[in-house]
């Protein structure tokens, strides 16, 4: 990586050939998959620096672009690409390309300040277009294929993408170091687990690597930890609470989650 790319915050690694990690300043974690024909960038990350710029490098081939859901910090990197595949369910939340809700987004990220990123290099001009992708799409991209599955667990919408050819499962947030569910518009913890036990399985039976949005490699391990403290917590707590708390839960193998107390379980299940 040359050196103006290591300035600008980027590090990209490669997971096999023709597929690449790259992490925007420790933010969030994209991932670019080549074939022969055509890549797909896997998420934009919050749009810190020049992502298109740095695909561009990576990559000769036409690029598609798609999220795994529509939270700032995947899809805020979209506009220099002119469209984004987002979820059905979410193509609409147009408020992760805002500049203002990145801005606010970032200025809680751990050092961002420190490191001067906020605002300057956070990427201005039009939004992106956001088309609607549904569970079951294949992109074709010569010698290899994504496919598009259903991931409600971090976001009801979300998408996992799987690149069968390479045992490649793309998780964005929803099997993730810390599991986010106390944003607006996030899953009841149950949901989640549900997930997460389906996941693991997927993975199980399927020798599959699984890669998140933030931190790349996931272990099963970490997941099972967060899955028993989770099933703990549920067990501990029958009920939804009337007043809204946060709480974290450390969990085995390093992992934790963030929850809400009233949005342990779906109204309709409890």
């Amino acid at each position: 990586m040359n050196s103006r790319l290591t300035q600008l915050g980027f590090g990209v690694s490669q997971i096999a050939t023709g597929i690449y990690h790259i992490d925007e300043w420790g933010v969030a974690s994209c991932y670019l998959v080549e074939g022969s024909e055509r890549a797909l960038l896997i998420d934009t990350g919050v749009g810190l620096g020049d992502m298109p710029g740095l695909v561009r490098t990576l990559t000769k081939l036409p690029v598609t672009v798609a999220a795994t859901h529509a939270h700032c910090d995947h899809i805020g990197g979209a506009g220099g690409f002119g469209n984004i595949y987002v979820p059905a369910p979410e193509a609409r939340h147009r408020a992760g390309q805002s500049r203002a809700v990145r801005r606010a987004f970032l200025c809680t990220e751990h050092g961002l300040r420190e490191r001067g990123a906020v605002p300057a290099m956070l990427a201005k001009g039009p939004a992106a277009r956001m088309l609607p992708l549904t569970a079951g799409r294949v992109f074709h991209l010569g010698g290899r294929t994504v496919k598009v599955l259903a991931a409600g667990g971090h976001t009801p919408g979300g998408a996992y993408y799987l690149c069968r050819e390479e045992g490649l499962l793309f998780t964005g947030d929803n099997i993730c170091r810390d599991v986010w569910l106390f944003l607006p518009g996030t899953c009841p913890l149950e949901q989640w687990v549900q997930r997460a036990e389906k996941t693991l399985c997927l993975v199980g039976q399927n020798g599959l690597r699984m890669y998140s949005g933030h931190g790349g490699a996931v272990a099963p391990a970490m997941v099972y930890g967060q899955i028993f403290t989770a099933r703990k917590y549920l067990g501990q707590h029958p009920a939804n609470t009337h007043l809204a708390r946060v709480r974290a839960l450390a969990c085995g193998g390093g992992g934790r989650i963030l929850l809400r107390t009233d949005r342990l379980y779906a109204p309709a299940s409890k």
